[in-house]
């Protein structure tokens, strides 16, 4: 039981992980392009 829920949190972790560093990334994109192209 602890190692079904251990592996879950690991993917939720990871998942979460990914979200962030695509918003993170998609943010900083959007707040460069402007400033750069003006």
């Amino acid at each position: 039981m602890d190692v079904f829920v251990t592996r879950v949190f690991f993917r939720v972790g990871s998942a979460v992980e990914r979200v962030r560093v695509v918003l993170i990334g998609a943010h900083g994109l959007r707040s460069s392009q402007p400033v750069g192209a003006r």
